[in-house]
């Protein structure tokens, strides 16, 4: 939540996200929230990328 609009995750994005993936989804933007710098770090194919590209979609459409 940004000075109190909630975000916009796009529904059909949020379902295709595997359930690791929405809790990392949801951990970045609480992190942003919070202005923090934080990254996603793990094993290699645990789905970072998408994860990444929802947040990046998600800001885009709650910040327009």
């Amino acid at each position: 939540m940004i000075n109190g609009q909630k975000f916009v995750v796009m529904e059909l994005m949020y379902k295709l996200l595997l359930e690791h993936q929405k809790s990392a989804l949801d951990w970045l933007l609480d992190q942003y929230t919070a202005e923090y710098g934080s990254i996603l770090a793990d094993e290699m194919g645990l789905g970072k990328t998408i994860t990444a590209i929802a947040l990046i979609y998600t800001l885009h459409f709650t910040l327009k």
